[in-house]
């Protein structure tokens, strides 16, 4: 990644703030706003990264950049996440690294991983010459959330853990990160095109559970009768567009209505099929 390049990850995470700030809010059941300040040079923001946080990677081409949330603003279970909440760490990531770079700029593996000091996890990373980061203002909190990039590798759990860097990491160089072939993803539509599709109409279709009965069985029904599934109330309920799988979620009560908070979300090409139709 060029500077000019994080350059414009910058400007877009500005103008994206919103929607990054609601997959934080989703994945940490918090309510905070974003806002991005200036950069400056990253050796300004050692002070304020030393302490422990989670790091969220997003590679670009050969290298990368990252996001540190300080554990101050984080839940608890962040430090010892159980199955479900590892996916919304993980689809966090995977939501960001859609959102933070611009839509000519196509971003490849994504992570999320805990680490004891944030400012010596960046530091493994190996910041590139004229690294910057970006602090990004959290309402309602002292601590900040800080964009950093570019770096020359992404963030691993088991060094961010140990405090020890990655075996043979410099005798290996900077890991690459290739993009799927062309071949494998739709080519990438000018703006206007994508904003007229995104005003497109979709119906959403929520499956509490399914089974099989006897036609005699359907015919008996009659008010009060008691229909049971297999399905655990502790399960996730599926989300489908077009008959396609989306995402899973949990059942919330939103005011007098009900409302289901995402938890998992399906591939980009998944998603992608599902929403224009497999052919």
């Amino acid at each position: 990644m060029r500077p000019e390049q994080f350059a414009e990850v910058i400007s877009n995470c500005r103008a994206q703030a919103a929607l990054l700030a609601e997959s934080l809010n989703q994945c940490f059941d918090t309510k905070y706003e974003l806002e991005f300040g200036l950069e400056m040079p990253l050796e300004s923001a050692a002070a304020q990264l030393d302490m422990p946080g989670l790091l969220v990677g997003i590679a670009v081409g050969s290298s990368a950049f990252l996001l540190a949330l300080p554990a101050e603003l984080l839940p608890p279970w962040h430090k010892a996440p159980n199955a479900s909440q590892a996916s919304r760490l993980a689809t966090l990531a995977m939501e960001w690294s859609l959102n933070c770079p611009p839509l000519d700029m196509e971003a490849g593996e994504s992570t999320t991983c805990k680490s004891g000091e944030l400012w010596k996890t960046i530091q493994r990373c190996g910041p590139l010459p004229d690294a910057l980061g970006v602090p990004c203002a959290v309402s309602g909190e002292h601590a900040q959330i800080w964009l950093v990039g570019p770096v020359s590798s992404m963030p691993s759990e088991q060094a961010a853990a140990s405090g020890e860097a990655e075996p043979e990491a410099e005798a290996r160089g900077p890991r690459s990160y290739p993009s799927p072939p062309p071949s494998a993803r739709p080519a990438a539509p000018d703006e206007p095109r994508v904003n007229r599709i995104l005003k497109l109409p979709v119906t959403l279709i929520v499956q509490l559970a399914h089974k099989r009965i006897e036609l005699g069985q359907l015919q008996s029904l009659s008010p009060g009768a008691l229909v049971t599934f297999d399905k655990s109330c502790e399960e996730l309920l599926e989300l489908y567009v077009n008959n396609s799988l989306y995402c899973r979620g949990e059942a919330v009560k939103v005011g007098e209505k009900f409302g289901l908070k995402v938890n998992e979300v399906s591939s980009p090409q998944r998603r992608l099929q599902s929403l224009i139709g497999k052919s």
